[in-house]
């Protein structure tokens, strides 16, 4: 039997494996991000009358009804410009949101460009499709990042990129990158003919402020998804977001790969209700807050680095006064306290001393 050739390049997911697949005696379970806050009684009563309706077991439009976009745009998108006809499409989950969305754009062979700390799976997508990859390093200065313009878009051309992949707020760091920030990058490379893909999926877990800036979709992608805000990771309901030609390429191909996204997702969208919601949403930014702040009190007066985030449901920490790998960190935490963790070197070579952890575990 033969395999595509792509494949030898492909690691498994380091998060994924290391938190679904572990047979180690564990105590907390802190490298998958899956959110342990209950989904609220609302999502619970609305899927039983879902499932009890049989409409909801059929084939549902490739880009989603009006009425499923008009809830996603009302609720997580939050755009009143946007044309529901020709400008969002519904997808199954944000990562299958990125890799269509690099497929539809890219050929065998062209470039990405990433910044670092990345979400690991961007690599591999890349990989998985031909597409080359290069990372810009941040600054590191008193517990935050520092990202300079200059600096990315240098890189972007010495590297011969044609799209520039922008996770924010980064998992795993929770950086966040500011309005101005990102219409400034999304300017320049669309000077240079270049896409910024926007990947929000975090979005809604800011912890101080909102999400926003002024949306040009001329070159500008933006995919997210209800995973994570809505402690529904199960659900795989995702959008992608910009303008009319790419979505018509995009389901072009979309058609012919997933049809559509699960019915009673899509029944789910349909249905919600934008203040029950909202409600959860924002308690659950509290709790994560909470968490993050008792994390980083914690480790104040200690020889461990934490970087500063500004919000997602992640901290990544420098082991390196103690350890010379994340790798050597996170096998200590697991033989000696029963903690899984994931080690920094899968978010990028310049933070192999960390080790990045979930906060989805109870304060106490």
């Amino acid at each position: 039997m033969r395999f595509n050739s792509f494949l030898k390049n492909i690691e498994p997911s380091k998060s994924m494996k290391i938190g679904l697949d572990s047979k180690a005696d564990i105590q907390f379970n802190l490298a998958i991000g899956t959110p342990d806050i209950p989904p609220c009684n609302d999502v619970m009563s609305l899927f039983e009358s879902i499932s009890k309706d049989t409409e909801s077991y059929n084939y549902v439009k490739t880009k989603g009804t009006i009425k499923a976009l008009s809830n996603l745009n009302k609720f997580f998108i939050k755009d009143p410009g946007l044309d529901l006809e020709k400008e969002v499409s519904l997808v199954p989950g944000a990562k299958y949101g990125i890799y269509l969305t690099l497929k539809t754009l890219c050929s065998i062979g062209d470039s990405v460009l990433l910044l670092e700390p990345y979400w690991l799976s961007y690599p591999d997508i890349a990989k998985s499709l031909g597409l080359n990859f290069e990372a810009v390093v941040p600054i590191i200065k008193d517990g935050k990042t520092v990202y300079l313009i200059d600096e990315i878009i240098n890189r972007f051309i010495d590297s011969k990129s044609s799209v520039l992949i922008i996770n924010n707020p980064i998992n795993p760091s929770g950086f966040y990158f500011e309005e101005n920030f990102i219409e400034d990058i999304c300017s320049e490379i669309e000077h240079l003919g270049g896409t910024v893909i926007i990947d929000e999926v975090y979005k809604d877990l800011l912890f101080q402020e909102s999400y926003r800036f002024n949306v040009n979709y001329k070159n500008v992608i933006r995919v997210g998804g209800l995973s994570k805000s809505l402690s529904l990771t199960g659900l795989r309901i995702g959008y992608v977001v910009s303008n009319s030609e790419f979505i018509k390429n995009f389901n072009l191909f979309n058609q012919h790969i997933s049809t559509c996204v699960n019915s009673l997702s899509h029944s789910f969208l349909e249905r919600c209700n934008e203040v029950d919601f909202n409600t959860f949403i924002s308690a659950s930014r509290a709790t994560y807050y909470k968490r993050f702040k008792l994390i980083q009190e914690g480790l104040k007066d200690t020889d461990l680095n934490i970087i500063d985030s500004q919000g997602t449901f992640y901290a990544l920490i420098d082991f390196s006064s103690r350890f010379i790998s994340g790798e050597e960190a996170c096998d200590y935490l697991l033989e000696k306290h029963g903690i899984l963790a994931t080690p920094g070197s899968s978010y990028g070579n310049s933070f192999k001393s960390f080790v990045r952890i979930c906060l989805t575990t109870s304060l106490e």
